[in-house]
């Protein structure tokens, strides 16, 4: 270890080892304390009813760090759903989103005007369409979209099609 402006460098012997051990340890500790803090927060923003994950779902907005739903894109969102209700598949509702110009959730950041086949399964499976918004191990409320019973039957349509590649 170099100290100074003596030419030979001084020797680590126990004082500067036991000191820097105890520098360590106090900025280990200091670094601790303001991760939890930094997560109390968070839930506490959370359970005021701010929403923490980042950019919306699409169909909502947010207004003031809380979901609302996107007047256009909540209207797209039903349509989604009760298309892949109905028998169509992820592929059919990307090629008819495409058609009729929809911009997905990262056009602005991809410039691709295709919305991703795994966009469309995320949103299939977002329980924020039906007004659950989880954050961790807590759970909140939001502005549903979609009926229950139509989320639940898409759900029942995921795990019996699990593990079997969809036709395109």
């Amino acid at each position: 270890l170099y100290v100074g402006m003596n030419e030979n460098p001084k020797k680590w012997d126990f004082t500067t080892d036991l000191i820097d051990t105890i520098i360590t340890k106090v900025n280990q500790n200091q670094i601790q304390k303001q991760v939890r803090k930094s997560i109390r927060s968070k839930r506490k923003l959370f359970q005021d009813g701010c929403y923490m994950k980042g950019d919306p779902p699409f169909g909502y907005k947010l207004v003031d760090k809380k979901l609302e739903l996107h007047e256009d894109n909540s209207e797209w969102v039903n349509k989604i759903y009760n298309w892949y209700d109905g028998g169509k598949s992820t592929w059919w509702i990307r090629n008819k989103l495409f058609q009729e110009q929809i911009e997905p959730p990262r056009f602005k950041t991809s410039g691709n005007m295709w919305f991703p086949s795994e966009t469309i399964v995320n949103i299939l499976q977002n329980k924020n369409y039906i007004g659950i918004d989880v954050y961790g191990d807590l759970v909140g409320e939001c502005p549903s979209i979609v009926e229950k019973n139509i989320f639940y039957s898409i759900q029942k349509k995921f795990k019996m099609n699990k593990g079997q590649r969809t036709k395109m």
